[in-house]
């Protein structure tokens, strides 16, 4: 008998270690101005009110079933008492019935670890677990294009396979209704990434595209390769970030 999605889920390699966070956090997507525009698009988008419940699903405050990054948010968040931080992953989560009801529930760059049964599972269970009126979904994703990502040709065409278009079908599947998708653009202050700082988080496989199982190692050394050569001269690294939120409601 084969594993259910929800076991299998559970035996799915920890890709954040603390080294990996301290890069990711504080030179990519986690500096002050970064975080700024990132926490004001979501805080934007969720609406919140104050008696509202809040589900951080995935990228460490929140449910995540990485201890690294649980850890990383506990430096900061153990004095609250109305925070609470859980190491399970989505799946798992979404068909627990201890945790319901929400208000809101938001998936941050982590839908696309998901396979296709266990996006539907999840995907029933939130809508179970959310508040029958006003209750809303937000998933927000990153987009890898080669102004964002300068990967190789082959490593490019390990992301981006997720279509919106499914993502909007499945939703709408298990009854989530105004989906609606918005894109935003951040743009890195001059000289403040550096080529190295990018390969560093390529050569630890920060992402789960870059896993073992897809780029073996001489793959990874010609990807490496690639970047370096894209990028001689130490100040001619310059990138921006976009993201993609999807929102949709219980009703």
């Amino acid at each position: 008998m084969s594993d259910s999605p929800v076991d299998q889920h559970k035996t799915k390699r920890n890709y954040f270690t603390p080294a990996i966070s301290s890069k990711y956090v504080g030179t990519f997507f986690n500096s002050p101005l970064h975080n700024e525009w990132m926490s004001s698009l979501i805080y934007d988008s969720l609406e919140l009110q104050p008696n509202h419940i809040l589900v951080d699903m995935g990228c460490g405050p929140g449910v995540d079933p990485s201890q690294g990054m649980l850890d990383e948010f506990r430096k900061g968040s153990d004095s609250n008492p109305n925070i609470e931080a859980v190491c399970m992953d989505a799946v798992t989560f979404s068909q627990s019935p201890q945790y319901s009801s929400y208000d809101r529930i938001f998936m941050k760059l982590m839908i696309h670890l998901l396979t296709d049964e266990e996006r539907l599972i999840a995907f029933q269970g939130f809508y179970k677990q959310l508040a029958p009126t006003k209750g809303k979904l937000l998933i927000i994703r990153r987009l890898h294009t080669a102004e964002i990502s300068p990967f190789d040709e082959r490593t490019k065409s390990l992301f981006g396979n997720l279509k919106v278009e499914t993502l909007f079908d499945e939703l709408k599947h298990v009854g989530f209704k105004q989906i609606q998708q918005e894109t935003f653009t951040f743009e890195y202050p001059p000289n403040s990434v550096k080529a190295e700082d990018w390969i560093y988080l390529i050569e630890n496989r920060l992402w789960t595209e870059l896993s073992e199982k897809n780029i073996n190692e001489q793959q990874m050394k010609d990807l490496i390769d690639h970047v370096r050569r894209q990028h001689e001269t130490p100040n001619n690294f310059q990138t921006i970030d976009k993201a993609t939120i999807i929102k949709c409601c219980v009703e």
